[in-house]
């Protein structure tokens, strides 16, 4: 899914579970993560309702509790979780394993909205392969060729 096609389906209230934001053009993705976050808080309770997670420092333990948690007088929660495979090692296998966990996992309800941003992802590993109907993978990767560049920059 392009970010025109997010923005789309976003303003016509559609929600999605889950949210991979994938690609090196960090302005494609701040602008996705921007219009998710706009559909999914209202502004009333939002420091209750937005967990904002570093994959470098993030454990298992505050993944889970974050995206299980439930929203506070609002309807939806928003977890974000960025650079996921920037954990090296075991951490950042755990890592991986949660989240393909909890993305079948938050299939199942509508409370919890994940959104993972990465601007690169290996596209054979589980996690990633976990991103499909009913979550989504956004393409976030720089305009190629003159056309495409003189659309985005417009």
């Amino acid at each position: 899914m392009k970010g025109s096609e997010l923005e789309k389906e976003l303003a016509e209230g559609k929600l999605r579970s889950a949210y991979l934001l994938a690609g090196e053009e960090p302005l494609l993705r701040d602008d996705a993560l921007l219009a998710v976050r706009s559909a999914v808080l209202d502004g009333s309770a939002d420091d209750f309702n937005l967990d904002r997670l570093d994959g470098h420092s993030t454990t298992l333990d505050q993944l889970y509790d974050s995206v299980r948690a439930l929203p506070v007088m609002a309807q939806h929660r928003l977890v974000i979780l960025s650079e996921p495979e920037s954990a090296r090692g075991a951490a950042g296998k755990k890592i991986g394993a949660a989240l393909a966990e909890l993305v079948a996992e938050l299939a199942d309800q509508s409370e919890t909205i994940l959104v993972v941003c990465a601007a690169k992802v290996d596209k054979r590993l589980a996690w990633v392969k976990a991103f499909k109907t009913p979550a989504v993978v956004v393409d976030c990767a720089p305009p190629k060729g003159a056309k495409a560049l003189a659309s985005f920059i417009a």
